[in-house]
């Protein structure tokens, strides 16, 4: 297992949507991320060696609005960080080389 940087309030991150985030008319997204910033860190004071992709943080996600069928502002709760975009998780932007 690659060993994945932990996030903390204030980091951006990247939120991809889950079928259950969205309406019957923007299901299509499903797998779409959007900018979010963690609000809320669940792994402090956890033993630096749990994997980091059971620990779970509170987001504030960035939507499209209207083209998205959300709020401009879209909080979701307990997720999960991912090595790679997962549908109700999140991760880290790509990093320019």
């Amino acid at each position: 297992m690659s060993k994945l940087q932990l996030p903390t309030i204030g980091d951006r991150v990247f939120y991809t949507y889950a079928e259950h985030d969205l309406d019957v008319n923007h299901k299509h997204l499903a797998g779409e991320s959007r900018a979010a910033i963690v609000v809320r860190d669940f792994s402090s004071g956890r033993p630096s060696q749990i994997d980091p992709t059971v620990l779970c943080y509170n987001l504030q996600v960035f939507t499209d609005g209207v083209n998205d069928g959300l709020p401009d502002l879209f909080k979701v709760w307990s997720r999960q960080l991912s090595a790679a975009p997962t549908p109700g998780k999140f991760h880290w932007p790509p990093r320019d080389s």
